[in-house]
C-alpha cells in the first residue's frame, strides 16, 4: 500500500517562552497530524529554514538568544 494522501496540517499550535539562568527556551507544541499511513515525524522551520526534526508533536527551541524577538 502506498501513501497517496498528504497528512493533516498540525493544529492548536502554541508557544511558551521561558528564561532560566540566562538560557532562553521556546516550547512549541501542536496537536498531532493524522495520515492513512501514519506519521514518521515533523520538521521544524524558523523563517523558512529547517532547524530540527522530531517524532513527537512538540519541540523545545534552546537556540534562541535572550531578549530577542
Amino acid at each position: 500500500m502506498s501513501d497517496t494522501a498528504n497528512p493533516s496540517v498540525p493544529q492548536q499550535i502554541t508557544a511558551a517562552y521561558s528564561d532560566e539562568n540566562g538560557i532562553a527556551t521556546v516550547a512549541v507544541t501542536w496537536s498531532p497530524s493524522s495520515d492513512d499511513s501514519g506519521i514518521a515525524g515533523y520538521t521544524v522551520f524558523r523563517n523558512g529554514v529547517e532547524i530540527a526534526g522530531t517524532t513527537t508533536p512538540g519541540f523545545d527551541d534552546t537556540s534562541i538568544q535572550v531578549d530577542t524577538t
